[in-house]
């Protein structure tokens, strides 16, 4: 807060920032990886999470911080596309083990990844007027890990013949209660309000 000279209100809108587009931004990755394959949709996606840690490492601004969010959210099909080549890949008496790994996975993240980044926020390594520098610059390089080990280790779940023709729409599902990743993520949204 004192860093950005900002308010709390102001930071709490930060963090719900990536959830919102992320809501929004999730079933459509879903439809685009049943159009055009589970991989290459996750590729784009961790490339997009991994540019969203870059602009947050070189953010000195607060307009910078909400746009290095945004671009997250936008890009925030990774979940739902991992989710999807569980579904695609696993047999149906082990999908339940592996959604649920999955979702122990993610929490994990969620709990260690803030105080990973407090602690590394403490080393200035560009100056004070790049708090985020070195969390964002380890983040990106995670995240590029992930697009490395996706190129070479994942293979395609979802082969040309179960896609969806090139030439039919993409209708997203407006009807939350009926969308468990829809739900999912505007719980998500309401914890980060709540922070």
């Amino acid at each position: 807060i004192k860093t950005y000279n900002t308010t709390p209100l102001v930071i709490g809108l930060l963090l719900a920032t990536n959830a919102v587009f992320t809501l929004f931004s999730a079933p459509i990755w879903g439809r685009l990886s049943d159009k055009f394959g589970r991989k290459p949709m996750l590729l784009i996606a961790e490339a997009g999470t991994c540019s969203a840690f870059l602009i947050l490492a070189f953010s000195n601004s607060l307009n910078l911080l909400f746009v290095a969010r945004i671009v997250d959210g936008i890009f925030g099909g990774n979940y739902p596309i991992t989710k999807a080549i569980i579904t695609d890949s696993v047999p149906p008496r082990d999908r339940g083990l592996q959604m649920t790994n999955l979702g122990v996975a993610h929490t994990l993240a969620g709990l260690v990844a803030p105080g990973l980044g407090g602690f590394l926020s403490v080393f200035l390594i560009f100056g004070p007027d790049f708090p985020l520098a070195l969390p964002g610059l380890v983040a990106a390089c995670l995240s590029f890990s992930t697009i490395i080990i996706t190129f070479f280790f994942i293979k395609e779940s979802w082969p040309k013949s179960k896609r969806q023709k090139a030439d039919k729409e993409i209708k997203i599902k407006l009807k939350l209660w009926n969308n468990k990743d829809a739900l999912y993520l505007l719980t998500q949204f309401a914890f980060h309000i709540d922070v």
